[in-house]
């Protein structure tokens, strides 16, 4: 109903713009290469460890689970890498091993509330891995700059919706290294 009352429609991709018109919406489109900025809320700073994020709900488990041998990996490797997992989450028992590497950081609701929060961690990198399907392939690029803006870089799966925000680099894109 709101599509079919507007002139124009806003999108994060051209995935987004191609699902809509497929429901035969006849509007006129415009797909945004970036959709959002933000505030710069704390810049990138040089650490002597390494302290790595992921963040979401319950509905990420899925992406998680993409990374998790590599974390791993990393984590066995490298000691002073930390890892925060912030969101609706239980600590994913193959991290169990690195005891208060691994910090469960709750959920805060509000936005205001939740940035500040998020600032607070003082992440290095923030991963955006993304399962490939079809709900993953209309999100909006929110992670790149939500990290972006607390001074994170981004490593993002390749091939998803982050490839133009992580180009010329902005980020990292990978793909996933099976074990």
């Amino acid at each position: 109903m709101l599509v079919e009352q507007t002139d124009l429609v806003l999108t994060s991709n051209s995935a987004l713009t191609e699902r809509l018109k497929s429901y035969g919406f006849e509007r006129d489109f415009l797909t945004l290469d970036i959709p959002s900025a933000g505030e710069i809320l704390l810049p990138a700073h040089p650490s002597q460890t390494l302290r790595i994020g992921f963040m979401g709900g319950k509905d990420h488990a899925i992406d998680l689970d993409l990374v998790i041998p590599a974390l791993i990996e990393v984590l066995r490797e490298f000691p002073q890498v930390s890892f925060d997992l912030m969101g609706v989450f239980t600590k994913p028992a193959s991290l169990q091993e690195f005891g208060a590497r691994v910090q469960m950081v709750s959920h805060v609701n509000g936005w205001g509330e939740f940035m500040d929060a998020f600032a607070a961690r003082h992440w290095d990198v923030g991963l955006c891995p993304l399962v490939d399907l079809p709900f993953n392939r209309v999100k909006t690029h929110i992670k790149w700059v939500d990290y972006t803006r607390v001074g994170a870089a981004t490593v993002a799966s390749r091939g998803a919706v982050f490839d133009a925000c992580c180009g010329e680099g902005r980020g990292m894109l990978a793909g996933i290294h099976r074990i």
